[in-house]
């Protein structure tokens, strides 16, 4: 027990330890995740007397902060965990899941939106993992359930579907896993966004597709989202048949794929862009003569003596200054920083176009890094997932990666061949999710050597000749029966096709 534990969580503890002792370890470092952030936000006496105020609470708060559709939305999956957590009888859980949710829309700090998502997500997954560790039936390893799932061939021996489903000692799985073979001369990649395609954000009506994926993370419940960005615009890097629509502002795994279909994942950042204003003259960012600051740097960055600051979102130039004490890093651009006397023939620049390695025609960026050498590297900070960098649900995790959700993959084995793994989640029943680290695991036991995370939770999707064969829902499905007939699905902003050559 910690000096520092709430009254509350004290007696959550001693409760516990009256009817499991053992369970009790665990039990604290659950209800000590999403701590209290304000001294002057007061426990009720009787924190269960919050449960019928609360999901209209919930609504009414947030609505400040993100529109009435999501607030609703949050509201819904609260109120879900807390019917999975009251037929369990589970009132120590049940009680840290009402009161942390109370502390954080009482609070004046933000990010209270996703803050409360993500409470709701831990104590889903505290009840799943309760639900199904005692389970009868003995559970097997990722590797036993792949080695028996059957591979399909999709297309002219270059595209493959394999579904994993089976028990696990965390619960169901339901898992598909695309497959596109390396130096094939059938298919090819194309990484977009979607809303500027002329078709859909909807996968399922994009004509011409052998396949599709749900890509990269956008934006979607952050706060002040300022023009010229918009909610669902693309996080991190983005290219498509070599155009350069988002530069990699922040250094993140991405997926790359050249003009002879070799597919490669790595870290890409800034270091080595090369960038023109007005179409005149070419730099490259060095990161010493020319440098780059994005949100997980800070929200602003000092004047420099003798350099200019050009505040950017994708190819759109939002500032420029020389004089001013400090200029805001926009929340999905960044802040280059260079010698006045680089511009000052064409001061100040109107237009940005930027430019990357010779052979690369596609690129999209998620992150984190999964896989290098066959090897777990999972490290947020390195890739800049931190302070108000986007997405906030990374960058701010409080749970250290004990979330189970739906998760998006993709890996490269040694064979160079490319996989697609989606992980269906939030499904109480069929399959309550992945961590970041269960997904590395997953993707180890396929034979991929490299592995990187892509956006998942309701945006993940896969799509075989315009067919979802992923379980995608905005919602925590507490009823198998239903699951796939009442699911809302989310839009599709950021998409890998893969298309016939």
């Amino acid at each position: 027990m910690s000096k520092s534990d709430p009254s509350w969580l004290v007696s959550c503890l001693d409760s516990r330890a009256s009817t499991n002792p053992g369970d009790r370890d665990r039990l604290a470092s659950i209800l000590r995740c999403f701590p209290n952030r304000d001294d002057d936000v007061e426990t009720p006496s009787l924190p269960l007397s919050l449960l019928n105020s609360l999901p209209s609470a919930i609504i009414e708060i947030l609505s400040c902060e993100i529109d009435v559709e999501q607030s609703s939305l949050f509201s819904r999956r609260f109120s879900s965990v807390v019917t999975l957590l009251q037929n369990q009888k589970d009132d120590e859980l049940l009680t840290g899941l009402v009161i942390r949710t109370n502390e954080i829309l009482r609070t004046r700090r933000s990010p209270r939106a996703l803050r409360v998502r993500a409470v709701a997500d831990f104590y889903y997954t505290q009840a799943a993992i309760n639900h199904h560790k005692d389970s009868p039936h003995p559970p097997s390893s990722y590797a036993q359930l792949i080695e028996s799932s059957p591979v399909i061939e999709i297309y002219k021996n270059s595209v493959f579907h394999q579904k994993v489903v089976g028990l696990t000692s965390l619960g169901p799985i339901n898992v598909n896993v695309l497959k596109i073979k390396s130096n094939n001369k059938e298919v090819k990649l194309r990484m977009v966004d979607t809303k500027k395609m002329a078709s859909s954000t909807t996968l399922e009506n994009i004509e011409g597709a052998v396949a599709s994926v749900s890509g990269g993370f956008f934006l979607y419940s952050e706060e002040n989202i300022l023009p010229p960005s918009h909610r669902t615009d693309p996080v991190g890097f983005l290219m498509s048949d070599g155009i350069v629509s988002n530069p990699p502002c922040l250094k993140r795994a991405t997926l790359t794929t050249t003009t002879s279909s070799l597919f490669n994942i790595e870290r890409i950042g800034m270091i080595g862009m090369k960038f023109s204003f007005d179409g005149v003259e070419s730099f490259t960012v060095d990161g010493q003569t020319i440098r780059t600051y994005n949100r997980a740097n800070g929200e602003e960055v000092m004047r420099s003596e003798g350099k200019i600051s050009i505040a950017v979102v994708g190819n759109v130039i939002v500032e420029v200054s020389c004089l001013k004490e400090t200029v805001a890093i926009p929340l999905a651009g960044l802040v280059i920083v260079m010698p006045s006397e680089c511009i000052s023939r064409f001061y100040p620049p109107q237009q940005i176009a930027w430019e990357y390695i010779d052979g690369v025609d596609m690129a999209m960026a998620g992150g984190p890094l999964l896989l290098m050498d066959g090897n777990i590297v999972i490290d947020r900070e390195a890739e800049d997932f931190a302070l108000t960098a986007p997405p906030v649900t990374f960058s701010q995790d409080e749970t250290f990666d004990q979330n189970l959700l739906p998760r998006m993959g993709a890996g490269l084995t040694t064979e160079g061949d490319l996989l697609f793994v989606a992980v269906d989640g939030r499904n109480f029943d069929i399959a309550p999710g992945f961590t970041l680290g269960n997904l590395a695991s997953f993707m180890q036991d396929l034979g991929c050597v490299k592995a990187m995370n892509f956006d998942g939770g309701s945006s993940k999707r896969m799509v075989i000749n315009q067919t979802c064969v992923d379980l995608s829902s905005t919602e925590v499905e507490t009823n198998a029966a239903t699951a796939t007939t009442t699911a809302t699905t989310r839009p599709v902003y950021s998409a890998i096709l893969i298309e016939p050559f």
